[in-house]
């Protein structure tokens, strides 16, 4: 969506520059979007007992915008991750919900894997993320 020059100009003026930045971002004042695979750093990946697969990871931090997990689809190569992106006041619907041990805790997904390895979308490829891939 875009918004008039004269209305920017006017929320700048009201609110400073970093609101006219917010509202030509891609997650815009309300909507949603995905994190690149650059924007999300894999902390750890581990299988667990009962086949899933614990998935560690941060994003950046964001005045406006957190991640409340990701989004998945299955292919032929695997399950295919995609870590939404939402403005702080919404909470989409997502396949595997952010969990974490405590509020200070690295936030983790649990993705039920079964034996089939797990792919971080990137814009032109998919990044293996689990199991890692050996030397």
């Amino acid at each position: 969506m875009r918004y008039p020059a004269k209305l920017l100009l006017a929320v700048a003026l009201l609110f400073g520059a970093a609101s006219v930045v917010l509202a030509r971002s891609p997650l815009g004042v309300f909507g949603r979007s995905t994190y690149t695979a650059g924007q999300v750093d894999i902390v750890k990946t581990e299988l667990l007992a009962n086949g899933t697969v614990k998935i560690s990871f941060k994003t950046p931090i964001e005045s406006a915008a957190h991640c409340p997990g990701a989004n998945a689809k299955t292919t032929k190569d695997g399950i295919v991750l995609e870590f939404v992106r939402a403005a702080y006041n919404k909470s989409p619907k997502v396949t595997y919900p952010l969990d974490r041990e405590n509020e200070r805790a690295t936030p983790y997904l649990l993705v039920d894997a079964k034996e089939k390895p797990v792919f971080l979308k990137s814009k032109k490829k998919l990044v293996r993320i689990h199991p890692p891939k050996k030397p």
